[in-house]
């Protein structure tokens, strides 16, 4: 893992410094086309991609396994920063049903994976670019009850896999205090829950956490990278995280009120508002506050 996440990280550090010299208008410019390769991309991936953890959000290339939905996510803040940048009435209900036709180009297909957790994030970040581009507030409201009711309709409705079921079953179990199924669906949010309260204020020390050295703890390298930290270093070393992670969201919120040009300020609103709501979502179910969803 130490040779691969050095190859990540450099291709990372790489491609920002890239994004980062090139011109705003070659993303300003070209969003249609920054659709089509993320709808195309999608399509790939129900075509040709394979399934981990019930889900079918993976292309494999020999070792490296690449996520499309991840890219949507910035091309779709592109493509709306677009739109309101030039849309004039902003808050008629027609800009509204127009942002979330845009968001259905990558929403709808990555639901088709299926993959809530990544589709979750789209609310969010497309109700705060709709805010501060000065969209009608009835409409903002709507659009928050829509994302806070799709998940349990979904639920009722009989909708959703049997695997996310049975995840939603083993929150819903945790919050009486007692995980269903401690031995089956119910182990990983057992073994998380377990490692972050074994972290107690200071942590066990690098390398020295049992839950997850000792293997106890699935998916730990990955979606479960926050349990790890927490059991290492503590409500300590969780506080010093938190505190940077909202360091970094407070300077991008600054960068967006000191920058003039409408397109720049929607498009760091909307990542800015993707940070948020991913790490929302990853600590919480780390914590059993959430149900489990793979989620970077």
């Amino acid at each position: 893992y130490h040779i691969k996440q050095a190859v990540y990280l450099f291709a990372g550090l790489s491609l920002m410094v890239f994004i980062a010299l090139c011109p705003q208008r070659w993303f300003a410019g070209g969003w249609p086309i920054w659709l089509g390769i993320g709808l195309a991309m999608l399509v790939a991936v129900l075509v040709f991609g394979k399934v981990i953890n019930g889900a079918k959000s993976w292309i494999m290339f020999g070792p490296f396994a690449l996520q499309p939905s991840e890219f949507c996510k910035p091309l779709i803040c592109i493509a709306l920063a677009v739109y309101l940048r030039f849309h004039r009435h902003i808050d008629s209900a027609a800009a509204f049903v127009a942002c979330i036709l845009l968001t259905s180009v990558f929403f709808f297909p990555i639901l088709m994976q299926p993959d809530f957790g990544t589709a979750m994030v789209f609310v969010p970040m497309v109700g705060s670019m709709f805010w501060v581009a000065g969209g009608n507030r009835i409409y903002m409201y709507s659009l928050a009850g829509l994302g806070a009711a799709l998940f349990p309709s979904a639920y009722a409705l009989g909708l959703l896999k049997p695997h996310q079921v049975k995840r939603i079953d083993v929150f819903l179990s945790s919050l009486s205090g007692d995980v269903m199924d401690k031995t089956g669906d119910g182990y990983q949010m057992l073994q998380s829950m377990t490692a972050i309260g074994s972290g107690g204020f200071t942590g066990k020390g690098f390398g020295e956490g049992t839950q997850s050295q000792l293997a106890f703890l699935p998916e730990r390298h990955t979606d479960f990278i926050f349990s790890v930290y927490a059991e290492e270093t503590g409500l300590l070393g969780v506080a010093l995280f938190l505190l940077v992670y909202f360091v970094m969201l407070e300077r991008m919120l600054a960068i967006a009120r000191n920058t003039r040009e409408p397109f720049g300020r929607l498009l760091v609103v909307g990542i800015a508002a993707m940070f948020f709501a991913q790490l929302c979502i990853n600590v919480g179910m780390a914590c059993g506050v959430m149900p489990i969803t793979g989620l970077t």
